[in-house]
């Protein structure tokens, strides 16, 4: 059964009798009109109670409340809607065929014999009209069934009459705190326990719904408290509606901020505009808060609701340690207010639970919520009240969060670091904010971001200054904070703090006393170094960190032994040594002996996985991504950090498996190259590997050089980006045919001479670039050259993935030299390579004829097992074009061109370059003869045509 009558809220507080009489019974009492007309005029007095706004159906709130236990009572603050609720469920008992008794309690009746003889008038319908004190009933003498003016004016003989008459009875008492007599209390108690259909409900503005009495009864009880009655988001927008307001779903969510689902607080906020918009509003709030807060429970209410306001966010189990502790520093009469009214506050549902989805306790059976649930004020009354309170008691804010930090250190709960770094920063802790930032610094950054940078980034400029780690740790949160919204600046506002650091300053911090400071300033250290460019001052400083600090295990925690290994394998990435990198990042996997340190270990795995799966060591690859998943799985959190490198990882594997969509939507995952920190020079090579096999090379270029122009602004490129990235530009170039620009990149990294490779310059650039070199050969049809490339690379420790291309290299310029059995033996070996690593599209390095050619060779060979290769492989007609021109002119031969282009004779080339004429005409017809010219012009049309020229 439910209500179909929509009757307007509640506003006034006249009693009223409610009960459908039996046809037996209104004759028995003379009723007029019947059944029918008793009941209308009953309806017709409850609509009294109710404003003529729309109404808004709270059906499970209704439910509640139908459960129908001996003792009902709905408390809440003033503006929460008990009496609308109530007059909306005693039409739905009225309907049902139950009797309901309506009392607005007063001062007037507080008392038994005001009370009883209240409740007889009632029930035999002589009740006065509506200007008499304490309520109304119906007039003209109209009593319920089983009653008569001649009764005894005994009110136990009439309610048990009553209730023998009458299968169920049903007191309804609006504001029933009002009600303080005990000897009142105790006979209404004791009526509901001696009668079995009769029902007690009340609304009060008290705030705890189990006062001594009631439950000295043991009668079962539903209770609804402030906490049930606060509106929900989605009930929000149809309050407004009764209201006179239009409300979308995002305002509704702020409302809902703002006013904590309290419907007095909402309306009050959406009849001012002002207010609500967050301008003006300490008028209204001053008024709210001066109405219906300090009538919810006075003064002592009003006191803990500010000192909740000082601390921001609170749980019950905070609450009730204040309450045990503050009286031994707070003034007497303080120490009582809060500890009196901390309870009620809780059941008052002034304080509203934050939803981070985060610890706590599940709410219990009767709604109340778990012990470290956090809760705060809404935001309206927050501020306005915080202030106020500081100013009232100088100096008691500073204890209360001294407290509070006291209380979640003792605690040492994970899940309390954000609120524990918080209290200490306004306790102005200065030693346990430092120390909580040299042992947890790495991990409250992260998993804690916005607590962190409300406490780290927001202290004193005198007391950054004297104290290092708070210096350090600050720095990184704003950097952090920075990087949420332009993710490519993410570095700048490190290397400005960190890579200026001279050797005063690094033997400053590697000689702190604590050793877990030494350990996060020293890898704080080397992560800007390595940020901003200089890669081998970071590895100095590494090693050095590793020899002074960590060569004893139990010198640090496994937090900061774990980020240091996490942050020295980022610099052998950057300086271009992966092996080392990767042993690094398996170190730092190892060293999470505890939860903190798990986030690294996940990070390390994560980026192992990147590193492999680039490197085609498929089954290393997934090893270190199940180690990731794992560690997702314990630590949700860390999803979206991890995010880009298990992206990165997948879609490299998805490529070498020919999947394009599952490559496509794992880069969509991974986001754009500028987005990407550590790992953005494996993002563009593989990105460019997708834009080769599926996708428009000339459109990944510029992708990637816009992507170069962005990292070089910010903070230059280190050796690893420079390899990576100018590999992919060249695999680009070389697919659009375009061999003369992808030589010039490679020479401005080998040097003039890319012939003759330089170890020197950069073992990975070198590595890296040897197939691209190799394949710039053999497509612009020297051979023999890329041959000699090959040979001379294949001496150098390579990926798998470099070792088969460069093999496939060199079969298909065997094959094309007429060297077949060459080109068998390198194909066999390449083939057979890729295979085992699950690279399958190595294949498409060669073109399509030349791609079937080399697999018949290999058709007959026994010694080559080889499966059936897909149609779809096999069809596609290659990465890279057969053939293109390819143009080599030394450094004067490129200058001198460039000087023809702008204009300038032989004889003032030779003046400006303090050059013969002789020499300037040699290096021309040289020149002339590359280009296969026969004058300036044609030789400036080829050189445009063949992109030797911008």
């Amino acid at each position: 059964m439910r209500r179909t009558d929509h009757r307007p809220d509640a506003c006034g507080d006249p009693s009223v009798i409610c009960a459908p009489g039996a046809e037996d019974g209104m004759r028995e009492t003379g009723g007029q009109g019947g059944t029918e007309g008793f009941t209308r005029r009953q309806r017709e007095a409850v609509g009294h109670l109710r404003l003529a706004d729309a109404r808004v159906p709270r059906e499970h709130l209704l439910r509640r409340l139908d459960a129908l236990q001996p003792l009902i009572q709905v408390c809440g603050p003033p503006g929460s809607g008990k009496t609308t609720l109530l007059a909306d469920w005693a039409l739905e008992r009225l309907d049902a065929g139950d009797v309901v008794i309506w009392i607005s309690a007063s001062e007037a009746l507080d008392s038994l014999d005001a009370c009883a003889r209240r409740i007889c008038e009632i029930v035999r319908g002589t009740a006065s009209g509506a200007g008499a004190s304490g309520g109304a009933g119906a007039s003209g003498g109209t009593g319920l069934p089983g009653t008569a003016e001649g009764d005894s004016a005994d009110p136990a003989s009439v309610l048990a009459r009553l209730c023998a008459a009458h299968p169920r009875v049903i007191l309804v008492i609006d504001d029933s705190h009002l009600f303080r007599d005990p000897r009142l209390r105790r006979w209404l108690l004791d009526a509901c326990a001696a009668h079995p259909g009769l029902h007690l409900a009340g609304a009060s503005r008290e705030l705890r719904p189990l006062c001594p009495d009631v439950a000295a009864t043991g009668l079962p009880l539903t209770a609804l408290t402030g906490r049930q009655l606060m509106a929900a988001v989605e009930e929000l927008p149809e309050f407004a509606a009764s209201w006179g307001h239009r409300l979308a779903l995002a305002e509704a969510v702020r409302l809902h901020a703002e006013s904590g689902g309290w419907l007095a607080l909402a309306r009050a906020l959406l009849d001012d505009p002002e207010a609500f918009a967050g301008v003006g509003s300490a008028e209204t709030v001053q008024r709210f808060r001066r109405s219906h807060l300090r009538a919810a429970g006075g003064e002592p209410l009003l006191f803990a609701a500010s000192a909740v306001a000082v601390l921001g966010t609170v749980s019950a189990a905070l609450l009730d340690h204040l309450c045990r502790t503050l009286s031994r520093w707070l003034p007497a009469g303080d120490g009582v207010a809060f500890r009196s009214a901390a309870d009620g506050l809780l059941d008052s549902g002034l304080l509203r639970i934050e939803q981070d989805g985060e610890g706590g306790d599940p709410a219990d059976a009767t709604g109340r919520a778990g012990a470290d649930e956090r809760r705060r004020l809404p935001e309206t009354l927050r501020e306005p009240l915080a202030r106020e309170f500081a100013s009232a008691h100088p100096g008691t804010d500073l204890r209360l969060h001294a407290e509070a930090a006291r209380y979640y250190r003792k605690a040492g709960r994970e899940a309390d670091l954000g609120r524990l770094m918080i209290h200490a920063r306004h306790a102005e802790d200065w030693d346990l904010l430092a120390r909580i930032a040299a042992r947890q610094g790495w991990f409250a950054g992260v998993r804690w971001a916005r607590e962190a940078h409300e406490a780290f980034g927001t202290v004193p400029e005198q007391i950054l200054r004297a104290r290092p780690v708070l210096f350090i740790t600050s720095a990184l949160i704003r950097a952090q904070a920075a990087a949420a919204s332009e993710p490519e600046r993410r570095s700048a506002p490190v290397q400005r703090v960190l890579s200026g650091a001279g050797a005063a300053q690094i033997r400053r911090i590697l000689g702190t006393g604590d050793p877990d400071e030494r350990a996060f300033l020293g890898t704080a250290l080397v992560n800007g170094l390595r940020q901003a460019g200089e890669v081998e001052g970071a590895l100095r400083l590494s090693e050095e960190l590793r020899t002074s600090t960590l060569h004893r295990r139990d010198a640090v925690t496994p937090l900061n032994r774990a980020m240091y290994y996490l942050q020295a394998g980022f610099a052998e990435l950057y300086g271009g040594e992966l092996g080392s990198a990767v042993r690094r990042f398996g170190r730092a996997y190892e060293e999470h002996t505890s939860a903190q340190a798990g986030f690294v270990a996940s990070s390390a795995a994560a980026h192992s996985a990147a590193v492999f799966a680039y490197e085609g060591r498929r089954d290393n690859a997934r090893q270190w991504l199940r180690r990731a998943e794992e560690g997702i799985a314990e630590q949700p959190w860390t999803a979206s950090l991890l995010a880009p490198a298990l992206s990165l990882a997948q879609a490299d594997l998805a490529l070498d498996e020919f999947d394009v969509e599952g490559a496509r939507r794992h880069l969509q995952q991974v986001g754009e190259p500028t987005g990407v920190s550590e790992l953005w020079p494996l993002a563009v090579h593989t990105r460019a590997r997708l834009a080769l096999l599926f996708g428009h090379p000339a459109s990944a270029l510029d992708t990637i050089e816009y992507a170069l122009s962005l990292r070089e602004d910010a903070h230059g490129t280190s050796t690893f980006a420079t390899a990576m990235v100018t590999r992919a530009r060249c695999d680009l170039l070389v697919a659009e045919g375009e061999l003369n620009r992808a030589h010039a990149l490679i020479a401005e990294v080998l040097g003039p001479d890319p012939f003759v490779l330089q170890e020197p310059v950069c073992s990975l650039a070198v590595r890296a670039l040897s197939v691209a070199h190799a394949r710039i050969c053999r497509i612009a049809g020297k051979h023999g050259t890329a041959r000699q490339v090959v040979s001379a690379a294949l001496a150098r420790s390579l990926t798998r993935r470099q070792t088969s291309e460069l093999l496939l290299i060199d079969a298909a310029a065997a094959l094309l030299l007429g060297q077949e059995a060459d080109a068998a033996r390198s194909a066999g070996r390449g083939l057979v390579l890729a295979e085992r690593a699950g690279m399958r599209t190595a294949l498409l390095g060669v073109e399509r004829e030349v791609r079937l050619a080399l697999l018949e060779l290999l058709a007959d060979d026994p010694r080559v097992d080889l499966p059936a290769w897909e149609p779809a492989l096999l069809d596609h007609p290659g990465v890279f074009p057969a053939r293109a021109e390819l143009v080599e002119l030394t450094e004067r031969e490129l200058s001198v061109l460039r000087e023809l282009a702008a204009g300038l004779s032989v004889a003032e080339i030779a003046r400006t370059h303090v050059l013969s004429v002789n020499t300037v005409k040699k290096q021309t017809v040289s020149l002339y003869r590359k280009l296969g010219a026969d004058g300036r012009g044609e030789a400036l049309r080829r050189a445009y045509e063949l992109r030797l020229l911008d």
